[in-house]
């Protein structure tokens, strides 16, 4: 395989992992084995939902509390409600994201829009009530089902990371079937009957 080739898998990324200045306090995660290593063999698309809904950096922090259908997403500070205006903007990012041929995404753990699972929620006291996906990953899992996801603490994970990149591959290859030939050419595939050494 050719790196150039390789880059046509497109993959999301939680832009704060690759070291934009996104978060609520105006910092980054970066994590060199997302910001450095994957970009050679991935299309990294960055991706924020908070600044994407229009919020600014630095901003005043976001919580998951507890509502009758489900966790709101809450400002802290005035207790402003952004759970509809999230619900809509992630929809119409996600199909955005689809149409772009995404082939995974690489979420930020405890986020309240980006968590897989590990979100704090609050009941109406303030006081810890559970634990739930961000928004937009909510959103992101029914509208694009199937979809191979991990957080930055999952893929630290050698294991894990490899498990990642196969599903990956694995996605990309059933829903664009060109993209065989696009990776190795008229070469069969590594491990399906090549010859290659």
């Amino acid at each position: 395989m050719t790196r150039d080739r390789d880059r046509s898998i497109r993959v999301g990324v939680s832009a704060c992992l690759i070291g934009e200045r996104v978060r609520y306090d105006g910092g980054h995660k970066r994590t060199p084995l997302i910001a450095d290593v994957l970009p050679r063999f991935l299309c990294l698309v960055p991706c924020c939902p908070e600044v994407g809904l229009g919020l600014g950096t630095p901003r005043n922090t976001l919580d998951l509390v507890e509502g009758t259908t489900g966790p709101r997403l809450v400002m802290t500070e005035h207790g402003k409600d952004y759970t509809q205006d999230m619900e809509r903007w992630a929809s119409a990012k996600v199909e955005e994201l689809k149409r772009q041929g995404l082939c995974g995404f690489i979420l930020k753990s405890k986020s309240p829009s980006c968590a897989l699972a590990d979100a704090r929620v609050l009941d109406h006291e303030g006081r810890p009530a559970g634990f739930h996906p961000g928004l937009f990953t909510a959103v992101l899992r029914r509208a694009h089902s199937g979809l191979p996801l991990i957080d930055e603490v999952e893929l630290r994970n050698p294991e894990s990371l490899f498990i990642f990149l196969e599903r990956v591959l694995d996605f990309a290859l059933h829903s664009r079937p060109s993209l065989e030939a696009e990776l190795w050419g008229e070469t069969t595939r590594p491990g399906r009957g090549s010859t290659e050494p």
